[in-house]
């Protein structure tokens, strides 16, 4: 691999210059939602440490010493970076709620010209319902399927949205989203 090329096992040999390889591994994940949550308990006031330095060194020995026991010394010594990623906080994943509801949005718009506008709750009960840091951001995902892409699913199969197809989506709670049509829509549901 230092020259460029690698040889596997029946003897054929490919040309890897230029090429970066990203791995990515769960090595130390416990421990550093551990260590984030000390950090958090001792009143950083979030689940991020990007201001605490001392959490960050601490983080970055034991996830070492992780990677020490689970990997032989030669794979290590052939990586060049090891990076170490926070567990995402809630307002991180707030944003990433916000982004999937937009592409849901326009896929509507565009495959089935339906208009959708969701209420700020809609994303706060998606996030809620999807916060659990130590999954990262995939609960948001199966939040959004559940709250807004079954729910536009069922409206479509049952000729819902066929007439007037402008709708605003509110989440009354985590069971319950109401559907409304913009025409007959009273301000106080709006917000």
């Amino acid at each position: 691999m230092d020259e460029g090329t690698l040889t596997d096992g029946k003897g054929r040999t490919v040309n890897f210059k230029n090429t970066i390889f990203v791995m990515t591994s769960n090595v130390g994940s416990k421990n550093i939602l551990d260590i984030s949550r000390k950090a958090s308990a001792r009143g950083s006031g979030s689940a991020s440490l990007n201001d605490d330095e001392d959490s960050d060194s601490e983080i970055e020995s034991v996830v070492k010493q992780e990677l020490e026991q689970a990997m032989r010394p030669e794979l290590l010594n052939r990586i060049d970076e090891i990076i170490i990623f926070n567990p995402l906080t809630y307002d991180i994943l707030k944003d990433i709620a916000r982004n999937m509801i937009d592409a849901v949005v326009k896929r509507a718009a565009s495959d089935q010209k339906i208009n959708i506008a969701p209420t700020e709750n809609m994303v706060e009960i998606i996030t809620t319902e999807g916060f659990q840091s130590e999954f990262g951001a995939r609960p948001v995902r199966r939040a959004v399927k559940r709250f807004l892409e079954d729910t536009m699913a069922e409206a479509i199969v049952r000729d819902f949205v066929i007439l007037l197809p402008d709708l605003h989506l509110r989440a009354l709670d985590q069971y319950n989203i109401l559907v409304l049509y913009n025409h007959f829509l009273p301000q106080q549901l709006v917000e």
